[in-house]
């Protein structure tokens, strides 16, 4: 439920307070993977240097090779243990998700979605990152200087496509993370808050010898702060408006 409240105040001037909803996120940057049959979007081709089809940033990769499918339904894949982000500076409020399917992997390693400070990095050494096992445990970490598990939990379903969210905000140094619809943490506060700058978003895998897990829709968006207008120099007759919209 999302809600937006304005109030005007009547005397020298009329002052408009709007709460956005955080639900209204503005997407920067997305990819679907889409192999179009032109290069570099082949089946098969690998993700290095390839612009995102939102925002046309480009993809980095590290570790073993992030792939295009090779029937061209539409997705990536990691041969081995890979990953790969876009430069981004983040300065405020961002949420990054991005599909996957783990593809009958069941082992301790894990799968990753973050927030880096340089690329190439692996991401079990991202500053802030989600990761989720093939066993179902689910951890948010802060890696500036040590690991630090800030949350962790057990029992996800992890058969098929699921999408991983993490949203960071470097202002109030705080994360949520998100398992499909479901919000795992809530505000968390960082151990080490992060401070170090972030410069790369992504997302990786670190299961060993585990090739083949599948990454799809990659999305990142900005979440709007609250706006307060200041409107000087006009007046109504009015004592007091409120409006809600739920």
């Amino acid at each position: 439920m999302s809600r937006s409240i304005g109030r005007i105040v009547v005397g020298v001037g009329i002052f408009l307070v709007l709460h956005a909803p955080g639900t209204q996120a503005v997407v920067v940057v997305s990819d679907s993977f889409a192999v179009t049959g032109l290069a570099p979007r082949t089946a098969g081709a690998t993700l290095l240097n390839v612009p995102t089809e939102t925002g046309g940033l480009v993809w980095k990769t590290f570790g073993g090779a992030m792939k295009f499918d090779s029937e061209g339904v539409g997705y990536v894949y990691c041969t081995g243990t890979s990953g790969a982000d876009i430069p981004y500076a983040v300065t405020s409020d961002m949420r990054v998700s991005v599909d996957v399917n783990l593809n009958g992997y069941t082992g301790t390693g894990a799968v990753m979605v973050g927030f880096s400070k340089a690329q190439p990095a692996q991401p079990y050494n991202w500053p802030v990152f989600m990761s989720v096992t093939g066993a179902g445990v689910w951890k948010l970490v802060d890696y500036d200087t040590a690991a630090h598990t800030v949350a962790t939990g057990t029992g996800l379903n992890t058969t098929g496509w699921h999408t991983m969210t993490l949203e960071y905000d470097p202002t109030t140094k705080t994360a949520n993370i998100w398992y499909d619809t479901t919000q795992l943490v809530t505000n968390m506060v960082l151990v080490e808050n992060v401070l170090s700058p972030i410069g790369y978003v992504g997302f990786g895998n670190n299961p060993t010898y585990a090739s083949g897990i599948q990454f799809d829709n990659f999305v990142l968006e900005s979440i709007p702060e609250p706006v307060t207008l200041a409107l000087l120099g006009m007046a109504v007759p009015v004592l007091g408006w409120r409006r809600r919209h739920i």
